[in-house]
């Protein structure tokens, strides 16, 4: 069977060769985990993702640990954050690669609840990544309400 009419008889338009068989078939249409659609290239937005977001960024949000931090070490967190949020630059990549890796860490916050906000650039590796903090805060505005 041609390879053309394999893809046509696929529900994502594709075809997959097995090697035990040495045979290509119609590949089916896979459950899709991300919130980017490769075939029709669009995003996904499913109902639940916006509520599922905002409760990942509240766990996410550090408790109240004032007390236990002295004075001027809590000054100066103060003043590094207030310069860190105010800076944000859009990288110097195609909208389609912006687009892509604000995605991606949209995807990656909502798999880690866990990691606090102010840990998330180093723990997605935004650095290897090729951002600077002020490019990775541009990306969150892509995303975050």
């Amino acid at each position: 069977m041609r390879s053309d009419s394999l893809i046509r008889q696929s529900d994502c338009d594709r075809a997959v060769f097995d090697g035990a068989t040495n045979s290509w078939y119609p590949m089916i249409e896979l459950e899709n985990f991300s919130s980017w659609n490769r075939d029709k290239r669009i995003a996904i937005v499913r109902p639940t993702d916006k509520a599922d977001r905002i409760a990942a960024l509240e766990r996410a949000l550090p408790d109240d640990k004032t007390a236990t931090i002295p004075t001027s070490i809590r000054e100066l967190e103060k003043t590094e954050t207030e310069v860190d949020e105010s800076t944000i630059e859009k990288p110097d990549l195609p909208d389609k690669e912006i687009y892509r890796l604000a995605m991606q860490l949209e995807e990656w916050i909502s798999q880690h609840p866990e990691v606090e906000r102010s840990k998330w650039y180093s723990n997605f590796n935004a650095s290897r990544k090729g951002l600077s903090r002020p490019q990775f805060r541009y990306l969150l505005t892509l995303f975050e309400d």
